[in-house]
């Protein structure tokens, strides 16, 4: 079998993918709604910062990924375009092979752009202001251990480690499913309107919830678990969007 001719056209469309834009929300919109509701203003630092986030941090931490999994993705089907952020994948720290540090470093990549945000910005540090991205850490967690489980087989394969390989696939989907339910107590620690949050966790414990007795021989039928995962994240961003709107109003 030939290779195809790399031409440009194929070129743009591998990098298109490889930044996986279904996601490309879940880093842009941390990184603006922090900025955004601590300066109030829409500047040219907040354009720049929202293309970054958008693109090419989307490329880098996937495309890392790409590259150090590739034996991984060579027994897994599901993956064609699936990629994490440089020392979540690369040598020497490879944090992915990690139990634990795995799914925390995974969380980073996401609540960082708004710690990021919320620095350059120069928000004050309230105990509030911390419950809130300990929560967003929390759906983090929970998101990455999940989305681990379907890959137990394929990662064991490889001689991948992870918190799905460490544990096994029932006990990390019932991990996700008490982090995501922490996520949801802790917005109920926050100023009003944040505690209504707290009710958008709710359809991420509806979809883990069937895989809570998964067994590692089974472990990928929670793929199907994982592409709604995918999905509600959009429903979840809307309802974050409406309550930050609120939420500037009423502190105007």
């Amino acid at each position: 079998m030939t290779t195809p001719a790399l031409t440009p056209g194929r070129v743009v469309r591998e990098l298109f993918v490889s930044s996986r834009p279904v996601s490309w929300i879940n880093t842009a919109f941390p990184f603006a709604a922090a900025y955004l509701l601590t300066t109030r203003q829409v500047d040219v630092t907040l354009i720049v910062g929202i293309l970054f986030f958008l693109v090419p941090y989307n490329l880098a931490m996937y495309g890392v990924n790409d590259v150090f999994d590739y034996e991984s993705d060579l027994r897994n089907p599901r993956k064609v375009s699936l990629f994490f952020v440089v020392f979540y994948s690369a040598p020497p720290l490879r944090l992915k092979e990690r139990p634990f540090a795995d799914s925390m470093t995974s969380s980073i990549h996401f609540f960082s752009p708004a710690v990021y945000g919320l620095v350059l910005a120069g928000a004050v540090w309230t105990p509030q202001l911390v419950v809130v991205l300990v929560a967003f850490a929390l759906w983090g967690i929970a998101s990455h251990a999940f989305g681990a489980v379907q890959d137990v087989e394929a990662d064991r394969a490889a001689d991948i480690s992870s918190i799905a390989t460490a544990r096994g696939a029932r006990w990390t989907v019932r991990f996700a499913l008490v982090a995501y339910l922490l996520a949801g107590v802790a917005m109920l620690f926050t100023a009003w309107p944040g505690p209504l949050a707290a009710v958008l966790v709710i359809p991420y414990l509806v979809v883990c919830w069937p895989y809570r007795n998964v067994t590692d021989a089974n472990s990928d039928g929670a793929t199907a678990g994982w592409n709604r995962f995918l999905w509600l994240n959009q429903i979840a961003g809307f309802g974050t969007t409406m309550l930050l709107i609120w939420w500037w109003f009423l502190t105007a």
